[in-house]
């Protein structure tokens, strides 16, 4: 099997098609870009169900996969604050996150099947630190914990600057 792929999102005739990356016989990654597909007008908060497929066969990439498989395409909450903002390295700490009440959080669906307890679909990332599970509290706010950094040496003595961003389907 070839290492590259391409995924589909969307719809016969109405779709969006960008580059997979087969990483072994039984997982591959897609990417999809922030703002690659519109999200519908009159679209609930927590997400649209919107079909995916994947293809191979090196240049030709085609046919497309059948299936029921569907990707989860939400709007994007905005944060408007995170406290505390500035956190000691090489120590975990709580950080509440806020959204503005026009653009919020919600409460992620519990994934199917019998192990859910061990997936989290809401997820926080403190840039190249690490991504860390998230804890909803409610439509404006959620807790994230600060990534545990293994050697606080590497981080510089004025501190270091990363940008957190959410995830909301894992």
């Amino acid at each position: 099997m070839s290492g590259n792929a391409r995924c589909r999102f969307g719809t016969e005739g109405h779709y969006t098609i960008i580059d997979g990356t087969v990483l072994d016989n039984e997982h591959m990654f897609c990417h999809l870009p922030v703002g690659s597909i519109p999200y519908p007008s009159g679209g609930k908060p927590e997400g649209v169900q919107v079909p995916f497929s994947i293809a191979f066969q090196d240049e030709l990439f085609y046919p497309y996969t059948g299936g029921n498989w569907t990707f989860r395409l939400y709007q994007q909450p905005n944060i408007i604050m995170a406290e505390p903002s500035v956190v000691q390295a090489g120590k975990t700490t709580k950080v509440f996150v806020k959204a503005d009440s026009s653009r919020p959080f919600f409460e992620p669906p519990t994934p199917a099947g019998q192990n859910y307890l061990d997936e989290n679909w809401m997820r926080c990332k403190f840039g190249f630190l690490g991504t860390m599970p998230a804890v909803y509290i409610n439509k404006t706010t959620i807790i994230c914990v600060t990534p545990a950094v293994h050697d606080p040496k590497d981080i510089p003595l004025e501190g270091v600057s990363v940008d957190l961003t959410i995830a909301m389907n894992g």
